[in-house]
């Protein structure tokens, strides 16, 4: 049986698998008045120990999970702040994982001494990710001469915020923006907002056919293939509650109206972090 140790020396925690060797380590050296001569020497030592059992115990969470959840396999496990405790993410899902493996939480974990989300940090991270492998071509890109900054749009061509928010394209060109468009009706498939974002995808501009489409203008009726299913199952990845939703390019997600200048401020601020 494995005997983890956690003490605090000088304010930083450390964690070891042999407590007897350590207790004779710091006794001696505390004899001897050496404990801060040997400092770093010791901090190596215990570095050197934790490894290991960090990937034991990721590794021992993971086949917890897959006995548990056999269908769905976590993109990354890692460990947290918190002692005992790993963050298992599954795309843009967080959840906790107890490190013996036994106990599965969802939920925020908020630093109060930094004042963060650190669950929406990560969250954020890996939306960032998930946007970032979409192809360019599966969007209608409005963009600017010079590119500042991004910002991915979830918009149905009928939701009247939406409307409002394309009203702003070149005041929000004019900063530097470029919005990415993803159609996304919010109806479904086979609902009549989704035959007019087919229709604007089909159009042979179809930069202008979505502004006249959010102008309330009629635009002629095409099929072809489309994005729309691959959009609709993207929004369920993000748990995307409505429209429009803004991705901004560090990943945090803003749902509805935003104005121009505000975008601006957000997307400047998260870039400055």
């Amino acid at each position: 049986m494995q005997i983890v140790l956690e003490l605090s020396l000088r304010r930083n925690q450390i964690t070891v698998e042999s407590p007897l060797v350590l207790f004779f380590v710091i006794d001696t050296l505390e004899r001897r008045g050496l404990m801060k001569k040997w400092m770093v020497m010791l901090t190596m030592l215990v570095v050197g120990c934790t490894a290991p059992m960090v990937e034991d115990e990721a590794e021992r969470i993971r086949l917890s999970l897959q006995k548990a959840i056999p269908a769905k396999q976590p993109d990354r496990i890692v460990q947290t702040p918190i002692a005992g405790v790993y963050e298992v993410i599954y795309g843009t899902e967080i959840y906790y994982a107890s490190a013996n493996g036994q106990f599965l939480i969802k939920g925020e974990v908020l630093d109060l001494a930094q004042k963060k989300n650190l669950t929406e940090e990560s969250r954020s991270a890996a939306r960032q990710v998930l946007i970032e492998s979409l192809d360019r071509n599966s969007m209608i890109i409005f963009a600017p001469k010079e590119v500042k900054h991004h910002m991915t749009v979830f918009s149905d061509v009928d939701c009247t915020y939406c409307r409002k928010l394309h009203e702003d394209i070149e005041a929000i060109n004019g900063y530097g923006i470029e919005v990415r468009y993803l159609l996304f009706p919010r109806a479904g498939l086979y609902s009549e907002s989704a035959i007019k974002a087919e229709s604007v995808w089909c159009a042979s501009d179809r930069n202008k056919a979505l502004t006249e489409a959010k102008l309330g203008k009629d635009v002629p009726k095409k099929r072809c293939d489309n994005p729309l299913a691959k959009n609709i199952e993207l929004a369920d990845q993000i748990a995307l509650v409505g429209t429009p939703t803004i991705i901004l390019d560090d990943g945090k997600i803003i749902s509805g109206y935003v104005s121009a200048a505000e975008l601006k401020a957000m997307l400047e601020a998260g870039n400055k972090k």
